[in-house]
């Protein structure tokens, strides 16, 4: 009897690696982690004038969001922190 090897390319056993995320706050929450970071509040004012100057504003579902804004502009007026 004779004995036959075939060689083995490679075997490896890994573990599976997965991750998981941490689910979103909610958007009180979201808010306040915003407000904490000057640099984080002025991308998202940023973001709205982007959206609002490409129109992306006007749908319906942002009445609330443009509501927002625009008591955030009477704010900074009454503060007179915009000219």
């Amino acid at each position: 009897m004779e004995r036959v090897e075939t060689p083995v390319v490679r075997v490896e056993y890994r573990d599976r690696v997965v991750e998981l995320h941490a689910p979103s706050p909610d958007p009180a929450q979201a808010a306040a982690i915003v407000l904490a970071s000057p640099r984080a509040c002025r991308d998202v004012l940023d973001g709205l004038a982007d959206a609002a100057t490409l129109g992306s504003l006007h749908r319906g579902e942002h009445d609330a969001t443009v509501r927002a804004a625009a008591r955030l502009l009477t704010a900074l007026r009454a503060a007179r922190l915009l000219g």
